[in-house]
């Protein structure tokens, strides 16, 4: 075994149950459940407003790049869930072996790079430093919530960062959107 997969496991452990906390559980639930998908419909309401309609497609885009690249990288690696581990106590009951990466973070991130990248140099910029916390803060979860290892997370938000990054220059050399 890599030495880097020791450490995803201590560090795992570390975090789902040394940092368990019962009042913290449900914080950390409904911060996973932010990244459940349903980010996608805030973001077809924005399209209804015309100022924000291309940056919103955009973030549609990525969300659902990141999503579909994800799978296949997900299926061939087939790496097993930490919840599996005997001692492991997750908040969530999900077992199967697609740990890597993380589906929660890798379209939260795409979602989140996308909007900063929207939004850099506009008087709505503050938006990307918030919706990238708020991306780490959904990655963070999946581990105390015990369903992810850290590397899983790291993955997907690399993933999820790539997607948005792509997503982000197409549209520009399209001219859907302004270069800022």
């Amino acid at each position: 075994m890599p030495p880097f997969l020791d450490w995803d496991k201590e560090l795992y452990r570390a975090i789902h149950i040394g940092l368990h906390n019962t009042a913290l559980d449900r914080v950390m639930l409904l911060t996973t459940y932010t990244g459940d998908g349903w980010q996608a419909v805030a973001i077809l309401v924005f399209l209804s407003q015309r100022r924000f309609r291309n940056a919103a497609w955009a973030c549609l885009a990525s969300w659902a790049l990141s999503g579909l690249v994800r799978l296949p990288i997900a299926a061939a690696i087939g790496r097993v869930r930490p919840s599996n581990f005997p001692w492991a106590q997750p908040l969530e009951q999900v077992f199967n072996s697609n740990s890597f990466p993380s589906g929660h973070t890798t379209t939260s991130m795409a979602i989140a790079v996308c909007v900063a990248l929207c939004t850099r140099r506009t008087r709505y910029a503050w938006l990307g430093p918030v919706s990238i916390v708020w991306a780490c803060a959904v990655g963070f979860s999946r581990v105390y919530v015990g369903v992810h290892y850290p590397f899983d997370v790291l993955g997907g938000a690399a993933l999820g960062a790539a997607c948005a990054g792509f997503v982000y220059g197409r549209f520009i050399d399209q001219g859907w959107l302004v270069r800022r």
